[in-house]
């Protein structure tokens, strides 16, 4: 219930990862769920590479990935509430959402949307440099992208992944239909997996041409 009482969307930088240390080390958790972005995926995998990390990391059991084409400070979304979308406050929007060319903001059950275009100016600056759209290093990936409204694409990555999806399939949890059968399909989702990886890795060489450091990718 807790689960599903925190599901949905924030377009905003989360301190996921510091929970994984407070879940195995104050909690004492020995088998760690988290579902985290493109770049938060990477580092928790780096944190079970590493020896030093690994009293924490190797408790991690399942990575759900969601797929990540940008994300925002807390103060732009208060940009996009206030000055751009007419909002008293941020606090007064009960969901966001990307979608259709838009973000989106729903206040009172009305949505209103601010073209993606201009947001450009407002992402995170690391995020001009990330390569990865669809959580390849997640055990299972997952986002709206591809399919119709109401269902989710979903990429099964590991064993350990194909092994739960599959468990919550045959436990009636999951009802699934074949990528083939619906529109936009994956010919979607592959073209901005691939647009993120070729405007990204421009600025990527743009910024090694300066000098800029960067950081390291599997």
């Amino acid at each position: 219930d807790e689960v599903i009482a925190a599901a949905g969307t924030k377009y905003s930088m989360s301190p996921t990862l510091s929970a994984v240390k407070e879940a195995t080390r104050q909690y004492g958790l020995e088998k760690v769920g988290v579902v985290a972005t493109p770049c938060q995926t990477q580092g928790l995998r780096k944190a079970q590479a590493y020896p030093f990390a690994r009293f924490v990391a190797d408790k991690i059991k399942l990575i759900i990935g969601i797929y990540c084409m940008e994300n925002f400070p807390m103060a732009s979304l208060d940009t996009f509430a206030t000055a751009k979308l007419g909002f008293d406050s941020l606090q007064d929007a009960t969901k966001m959402d990307i979608g259709k060319g838009k973000f989106w903001l729903t206040k009172d059950g009305e949505d209103s949307g601010l073209a993606i275009k201009e947001t450009h100016g407002y992402v995170q600056a690391g995020c001009n440099i990330c390569m990865d759209y669809v959580c390849e290093w997640a055990d299972v990936s997952t986002g709206s992208v591809g399919s119709p409204d109401g269902w989710s694409t979903v990429l099964t990555r590991t064993d350990d992944g194909e092994s739960i999806f599959k468990a919550a399939v045959d436990a009636g949890l999951i009802e699934t239909k074949p990528m083939d059968d619906v529109k936009p399909g994956l010919g979607l989702l592959e073209k901005l997996a691939k647009g993120k990886k070729d405007k990204n890795g421009k600025e990527r060489e743009r910024r090694a041409k300066m000098g800029l450091p960067l950081p390291v990718e599997y």
